[in-house]
Formats: C-alpha cells, structure tokens, sequence
C-alpha cells in the first residue's frame, strides 16, 4: 500500500489510443510532441515483437514487452530517453469488497512512476468522477475506451501523465494496466463497485524528450505516422470543469 497522493489538477488531457495523457502546463508543441512520440512509439514496438509472441492480456507486463519497447526507443525513437533514475517497474495487487478501480491506478501509478504521475491522474480521476455526463467529456473518453483491449475476462489501458522535469523537458510515466475483470464502460472505472476478487497489474516506465531533437526529426514522424494521427489522437480541455 503506498501513501498518501497528492491531487494536482491537470488542465488537459488526451487519448492516444487506449492511453490516457492527463498533464498540466503543458504548451501545445510540446503536448503534440509527446501524444505524437507515443503513438510513434506504440507502433515501433509493435512492430518489433517477434512473430511468436502472444498478445494477450500478458505481454504488456513481460520482459518480452520491456526489451522490445527499449528497443524500439535505441533504434526508431532517438529523441526520447529513459530517465536517469526510473527503470520498467511492475506493480500488482489483488483486492476484494468494495473498490473504486480510478483510486487503485492512482496507487498503482504512485508505485512504478512516482508521486508527479500519480497526482496528475489523481487530478484527472476526480475530475471524471464529478463531470461523467458534460458532453465533451463522455465524447472524449468514448474515443478513449473505443481504444482499449478487452476481452471476456480482462481489460487493458494505458497511462502517460505528462508534466515537466527539473530541467523544464516534458517526461512523463508511461504504465500499463489490466485488470482481471471484464469492464464494458469507462464509467466503471469512476464508481465504486463490489468484487469477490480484483487483480490489478502494472507495469512503467518514466521517460522524457528532448524538444531540440523532436524538431529535428517532427516532419519525418508526422510524415510517417499519417492518418493515423487523426484516428489515433484526441484531445479536451479540462479548464472549464470543477
């Protein structure tokens, strides 16, 4: 059990597929730079799996996972760097009774990225709880929960918040989540609810990017990347909301 987070309200917040990006004073170029750099990211790795590989609920806490997104950052991701301090951390708790999955993450967050992380999402799952029904709100984290895996006996997500490090470049803790329940609206993640049995995994790392390389390369990536920027990215305001 970790302790005690402290709620920092993120002022913005996007989905890159199946990841959430709560983060905080954050100018537009840099926030484009890091949705970009993950969607980028995400796609290399994938990319880089060997062919025998499962991709099942498993693969997002394997060391298989870890190797092939370090990878993917030495050889296709040049402008991102893993923080001096962090290494791919792996969290998991089994928990029973009434729970509230948005608070666990919370903790979950605290273990494998750090306290900046963990505040940001503790922001953002407050945020949610208390705005489930404004419109843009229930638009954005459609798209989000479109893009996450699930299966029958599973659910998998992603978390990036993103905020600045001592030295002012944007970094942010890069986790993966699945729980061993079946979730069919991302509204669960904001309720209580009683379980017999609750499993939640984790596993993250803190990252950061340098912006003097990011122009260099940004042209090429987002010449790569495409369409799939607008398939893959959306982005909401959280500064009008309470």
């Amino acid at each position: 059990m970790t302790g005690t987070v402290q709620t920092v309200k993120p002022d913005t917040v996007s989905a890159v597929t199946d990841t959430l990006v709560p983060s905080i004073n954050i100018p537009p170029d840099e926030l484009d730079a890091v949705n970009q750099t993950i969607l980028f990211m995400q796609e290399a790795a994938r990319g880089l799996l060997p062919a025998d590989v499962p991709t099942g609920e498993s693969l997002y806490h394997s060391k298989v996972w870890y190797d092939t997104l370090t990878k993917a950052l030495n050889e296709s991701v040049g402008w991102v760097d893993v923080a001096s301090s962090s290494k791919f951390s792996t969290y998991e708790e089994t928990h029973s009774g009434t729970l509230k999955l948005g608070d666990l993450v919370t903790e979950a967050l605290q273990a494998i990225a750090g306290n900046a992380s963990s505040s940001i999402w503790s922001g953002l799952n407050k945020l949610i709880s208390g705005n489930s029904e404004d419109p843009a709100i229930t638009d954005f984290m459609n798209f989000w929960w479109g893009h996450t895996q699930t299966s029958k006996s599973y659910s998998d997500f992603g978390q990036s918040p993103t905020f600045h490090d001592a030295n002012g470049q944007p970094c942010w803790g890069y986790a993966f989540f699945s729980v061993s329940n079946y979730i069919d609206d991302w509204r669960t993640m904001f309720v209580s609810s009683t379980y017999q049995e609750f499993k939640l995994k984790a596993s993250g790392i803190m990252l950061k990017i340098n912006m003097t390389e990011w122009n260099r390369v940004k042209s090429d990536v987002v010449d790569q990347l495409g369409q799939d920027i607008i398939k893959g990215i959306r982005t909401a305001s959280l500064k009008h909301l309470k």
